[in-house]
């Protein structure tokens, strides 16, 4: 059911793009679009006659005098909750009036299909087109529109709004112009409270992990040389911080990350992990989700992301992603990410080369149950094992890196600049070095 403060911003939406119908073609739009979906928005269409191309204003009169009694019914209306819910997170991204209304519209979009017909019906299927329909809905101008949805801009950047054709979530989809539906019905579903009740609603809450960090000291020098590493991460706030967990399933890359996370005494978040149903989480779910925890938790300075079967998102099998986009995601990343994967045949030698640190993850031998007990068993019967040796395959690509990935020695926790790049930048797993070095 609609609710009266839906029905007041839809009409608005109309009210608005009325003003600024010049021609038949784009009358008729409209006209159309009230007689189809008018009845839901109180818009009394018997006494409206019928458009006629020749002769189509007496009839636009009437319609425009029935838009503006069904506006007046509802001119009260209060803010619903995910209206309320839209305030509260422009406001901690501190936008503007019209990046917070075009922030609201498109949430509207993605709850509303009578409002994506709207936008629908009046777009031209360009991205340009689009910029102009929203513009003539929301009553603003064209080019402040467009600045506000370029790719750099915030509403963009934070993942709160996507721009092309990426219809995964519904098959009516604004052609360039939707918010993310699982954000918006989160938003719509979330009781209006404090802002990291709504966080909360929107990232999931930090993980949380029943084992202890002497369980991986089968890893050894590797485990405490990640902590160093993201403990120096997160005291620089340096961006493009990647560590690449690898290695067979059941081996424990998923734990260690949480493990590693706990022993920092810092927030470990896991990206897509499941959808607003509860199920998985198609692709670009995971990306939308991603960008927006990178949005949110670099306003925090104890949050590490964790983002588990790399494959799915960055693997060959995704080869038609960008370049650009996979090496932006990683290099401007502004949370420290951690990331999880099997093996890496599937990756490009260039996304790798991105990875500030890999460690190969492999099942710790057990202790032979006849032989004495050593000094740091666990009672599982687990031992420290030696650094595993260089993985192949992940040194037929590092071959071809021309020195872009350095070799530090112990690392101090402290950020230290990469020769080659001047970036922030350490590999020390043996799989990882250069093997020039």
């Amino acid at each position: 059911m609609i609710s009266d403060f839906a029905r007041q911003q839809c009409l608005g939406y109309v009210a608005n793009a009325m003003e600024k119908a010049k021609s038949f073609p784009k009358a008729k739009a409209l006209f159309d679009w009230c007689n189809e979906s008018g009845d839901e928005f109180g818009i009394d269409t018997e006494d409206v006659g019928p458009l006629r191309s020749s002769k189509w204003r007496p009839a636009w009169t009437d319609l425009e005098r029935a838009v503006r009694k069904a506006r007046r019914k509802v001119a009260d209306a209060q803010p619903t909750r995910w209206a309320s819910n839209v305030d509260a997170l422009a406001g901690f991204f501190a936008f503007d009036g019209l990046e917070t209304r075009i922030f609201a519209f498109a949430v509207h979009c993605a709850l509303d299909s009578s409002v994506r017909r709207l936008v629908l019906s009046l777009d031209d299927g360009s991205s340009v087109g689009t910029t102009t329909v929203i513009a003539t809905l929301l009553g603003a101008e064209p080019d402040a529109v467009a600045s506000r949805l370029a790719a750099n801009g915030r509403l963009v950047e934070s993942g709160l709004i996507k721009l092309g054709y990426l219809s995964h979530y519904r098959d009516d989809d604004c052609g360039h112009f939707h918010a993310p539906t699982p954000l918006a019905q989160r938003l719509a579903g979330t009781e209006v409270g404090s802002i990291e009740t709504l966080l909360a609603a929107i990232i999931g809450f930090p993980a949380t992990t029943g084992l202890e960090w002497d369980d991986f000291a089968h890893l050894g020098d590797h485990r405490q040389f990640a902590a160093d590493l993201l403990r120096g991460a997160l005291a620089s706030r340096e961006p493009g911080i990647n560590i690449l967990i690898y290695g067979p399933p059941g081996t424990g890359k998923t734990e260690f990350c949480k493990v590693l996370a706990a022993h920092l005494r810092t927030e470990l978040f896991q990206v897509g992990e499941t959808d607003e149903n509860g199920q998985e989480p198609e692709r670009g779910e995971r990306i939308d989700q991603l960008r927006l925890a990178q949005q949110v938790l670099s306003r925090r300075d104890n949050a590490v992301l964790l983002f588990d079967e790399m494959e799915d998102l960055l693997g060959s099998v995704h080869s038609r992603v960008s370049k650009i986009f996979t090496n932006r995601l990683l290099e401007q990343a502004r949370v420290p990410t951690l990331w999880t994967c099997n093996d890496l045949e599937s990756f490009d030698p260039a996304l790798l080369r991105r990875m500030t640190l890999a460690i190969e993850m492999r099942t710790p031998s057990p202790q032979p149950a006849n032989e004495p007990s050593r000094p740091g068993q666990r009672p599982d019967g687990r031992v420290p094992a030696e650094l595993p040796p260089r993985n192949p395959a992940f040194q037929s690509r590092t071959a071809r890196t021309d020195g872009v990935s350095p070799f530090f020695g112990p690392c101090d926790g402290r950020a230290r600049p990469c020769p080659q790049t001047s970036r922030l930048r350490w590999t020390a797993a043996p799989c990882c070095r250069n093997p020039s070095r």
